[in-house]
């Protein structure tokens, strides 16, 4: 079972993620706890950040959804159990602004980051697909800000390679 508490009083305060185990006996166990895992509810300027979140759990993926208002942007990414604990799996990120589009996913355990950038300018659109690879890293539930890891990617190897 997967909870994120929101506080009512306090919008900018953090959302922690509890992960909760069934027992044998129909009980749960609190197995982990994220203050990092799901990223702030409101802006700055006290609207929502996010327009729709949804988490689900199928098998041993934790997949977690975000889309923004009038579903410009996107954030989707999938938590799995391993060896090392429950570490991220994988990041998609969609992005659509003024005449152009941009999809990337990052896949952490293989370091392969797959992009496609989409010219909304031209008849018929153009789409440019890129395949980059990354360091293999680890980046558990309890540790990682994913926003700002799906950032600092974008940034270190995405970005250079979006068409003019």
């Amino acid at each position: 079972m997967v909870l994120v508490l929101t506080n009512i009083s306090d919008k900018d305060d953090v959302r922690p993620m509890l992960i909760l185990k069934q027992n044998q006996d129909k009980s749960y166990t609190l197995d982990k706890v994220s203050k990092r895992a799901m990223p702030d509810e409101f802006l700055g300027d006290g609207y929502k950040q996010y327009y729709s979140e949804s988490i689900t759990i199928e098998n041993t993926h934790i997949k977690i959804n975000l889309s923004t208002p009038n579903f410009n942007g996107s954030i989707n990414y999938t938590y799995v159990s391993t060896e090392e604990g429950l570490v991220l799996m994988e990041a998609t990120r969609f992005e659509r602004g003024a005449g152009a589009s941009s999809h990337y996913t990052l896949y952490f355990l293989t370091g392969e980051v797959d992009h496609i950038y989409t010219n909304q300018m031209e008849e018929p659109e153009v789409d440019t697909r890129t395949s980059l690879t990354m360091p293999v890293t680890v980046h558990t539930f309890e540790e990682t800000y994913v926003e700002s890891l799906i950032d600092k990617i974008y940034n270190k190897y995405i970005s250079g390679h979006i068409p003019d």
